[in-house]
């Protein structure tokens, strides 16, 4: 099911990823966030950096809520913290929901990802971002004492 109707609709809605109203984008985010052939597209929105925050923001809430795609939202969501083109809102959102979202659902990935995923996290040295980039790292050093 996509949200708010039934998967088949999913190719009359895709187009409105790409409308020119960011309202209606986000709204496409949303309805969309279920349909597998669609996060390609929302994952192009939230790299997009010439997005308003709130299409970035409902691509990056959707991509994090995906579980069967959660490597590749952290990809795009490392992707974005380590932009130099990003607003601050962005990233902060974005450490916010990865850290959240390893400490959930951490134990699902394998001790090589949590590894490369400790790594990159080291790797950002924005001051902004420490509380979230911290909590990200605690989640994963917990996680990786379990395996």
């Amino acid at each position: 099911m996509v949200a708010g109707g039934a998967l088949q609709h999913a190719a009359v809605l895709r187009p409105y990823l790409a409308d020119p109203r960011p309202d209606v984008r986000v709204a496409a985010v949303g309805a969309l966030l279920a349909d597998q052939q669609s996060h390609a597209a929302i994952a192009g929105l939230l790299k997009d950096s010439t997005q308003p925050d709130a299409v970035r923001t409902a691509a990056l809430r959707a991509l994090v809520g995906v579980q069967h795609s959660q490597k590749e939202s952290f990809a795009a969501i490392i992707e974005v913290l380590k932009s130099a083109q990003d607003s601050l809102h962005i990233k902060q959102d974005a450490a916010s929901m990865l850290a959240a979202t390893i400490e959930e659902s951490g134990d699902r990935l394998a001790k090589s990802e949590l590894s490369a995923l400790a790594r990159e996290l080291q790797a950002l040295g924005d001051a902004s971002l420490r509380p979230s980039l911290d909590r990200a790292l605690k989640a994963t050093d917990i996680h990786l004492q379990k395996q």
